[in-house]
């Protein structure tokens, strides 16, 4: 590899937001890399291929659902992303809360032809997804409220036995009791 494929000097092309409900980053994910904002807080930043016109595009996605989603899904250079700005939930202080769904698939992966008859399984365009794409990754449980004072993105990605070890410590219940009891593992390593 040579410094020039580094994804840290990848100029990136035309930045894009999702400002609209329906706006949409669609394509093949060439890089991946960490975003420093000037108040010192990162984000991912995902330089993709852009399915529908062929050019490079960097997608910041500073929200925290969506870095939450991210950081559950990890994709990597090679894999195909869409992500879908499907509600904008207005806050307190004039603040705003993007809900954003997203969908990766693997490259290398084989397809999941069960998955691939649900409305949230749609295939990418033929021109950008190799058939050896598989259906997007979905989550296999749902990860109980951030407890304040947590960093959200090391939350996301603990296991639930690490979760409940952090909830015990704050002296509040387990909250993933019910996901232990049933056997759920997840497959993010502890820190």
């Amino acid at each position: 590899m040579s410094v020039w494929d580094d994804p840290e000097l990848r100029a990136g092309g035309e930045f894009v937001k999702l400002e609209q409900i329906g706006d949409k980053v669609e394509g093949q994910v060439l890089a991946v890399r960490s975003h420093k904002f000037d108040d010192g807080s990162t984000a991912p930043q995902i330089i993709y291929q852009d399915s529908a016109s062929g050019e490079e595009r960097t997608w910041t996605a500073g929200q925290i659902q969506a870095k939450r989603r991210l950081a559950e899904l990890r994709p990597e250079a090679g894999d195909w992303i869409k992500a879908v700005l499907v509600n904008i939930e207005k806050r307190s202080g004039g603040k705003t809360l993007k809900h954003i769904e997203i969908e990766v698939r693997h490259a290398g992966q084989a397809p999941a032809a069960a998955q691939a008859t649900t409305p949230a399984a749609t295939a990418p365009p033929a021109q950008t997804a190799p058939a050896a794409y598989a259906a997007p990754a979905t989550a296999t449980a749902t990860i109980p409220a951030c407890p304040p004072g947590v960093d959200p993105i090391a939350w996301g990605a603990m296991t639930p036995e690490r979760r409940d070890a952090v909830l015990a410590a704050l002296g509040a219940p387990a909250a993933n009791a019910n996901e232990a009891a049933a056997g759920f593992q997840s497959n993010v390593p502890p820190f």
